[in-house]
């Protein structure tokens, strides 16, 4: 997948850890138990963003389960490993041959966006500064960034997942606007005009977003017809979400919500 969702601040030690793995939490260096999950449901991206600063080379580590910085030089003796790993007391954080994540930096707080995350120079593990709390390094203390540094990098992350659609009617244009789905990423669009008699036109399409998650789409819808539904499904996701809507053209109004999440993979 271009991105991936599940990416949780850990109420605890404060980095950014992937919640993916059901019963697998990782590892917190609080108190070596499992991380816990709070606030937002993060989206991180694989690929890059246009006419936007961004820093390569982050990983998931294998053991403890937190997004961290590997473009440092390896720890001295041992090859591969960067930081520090709560998992593995003594060892660093290692991630095999995973993807680098990309994430963006400069851009400050936004429509779905958080800024305010740091890269910790003892354990390289991105976490959340803009709160009193600086969480638990595994090196000892709490993480450190380099916070009054104005070269420090502010990356921020993007936290859509609430993906809505509002449809629209300017005979004969009807247009679909997207709202909080994945940045950069895929929306197929499935949409039928339905008629007296039946189906009136169908057809589906895929659309491109934005960097804010919000696309624009537009078709017509011509002659007497009774209704129309439009289908929208957020597939960059691993958990890709639709969205239905449904525009009749005696009422001008709309019945607009999430529905349902689609498994990753299954069948639209």
């Amino acid at each position: 997948m271009p991105t991936q969702n599940r990416w949780r601040n850990c109420a605890k030690c404060q980095s950014l850890f992937f919640n993916g793995h059901a019963g697998v939490p990782g590892v917190c260096p609080r108190d070596g138990g499992g991380h816990v999950a709070t606030g937002y449901d993060f989206t991180l991206t694989h690929t890059e963003f246009p006419f936007v600063r961004v820093q390569r080379d982050w990983y998931t580590c294998w053991y403890c389960q937190v997004l961290y910085y590997a473009g440092h030089p390896d720890r001295p003796g041992r090859p591969g490993e960067d930081g520090a790993c709560p998992a593995r007391p003594g060892r660093g954080h290692t991630h095999g041959v995973a993807r680098t994540f990309r994430l963006m930096t400069g851009l400050g707080d936004g429509s779905h966006m958080q800024s305010n995350w740091r890269n910790c120079r003892n354990c390289q593990a991105l976490f959340f500064a803009g709160s009193d709390r600086r969480g638990s390094c595994p090196s000892g203390g709490s993480h450190e960034g380099h916070l009054d540094d104005p070269d420090t990098l502010d990356f921020c992350l993007a936290y859509p997942m609430n993906p809505r659609i509002t449809v629209t009617r300017v005979e004969p244009v009807i247009s679909v606007l997207g709202d909080s789905f994945t940045p950069d990423g895929q929306v197929h669009i499935s949409w039928k005009i339905v008629g007296e008699n039946g189906t009136l036109e169908k057809r589906s399409d895929t659309v491109h977003c934005f960097r804010e998650g919000d696309f624009r789409y537009t078709f017509h819808a011509q002659g007497r017809w009774d209704f129309l539904t439009v289908r929208a499904w957020d597939v960059t996701s691993d958990t890709p979400t639709l969205v239905r809507s449904v525009l009749s053209p005696a009422r001008l109004d709309l019945e607009s919500a999430p529905t349902r999440s689609v498994a990753d993979g299954a069948h639209r």
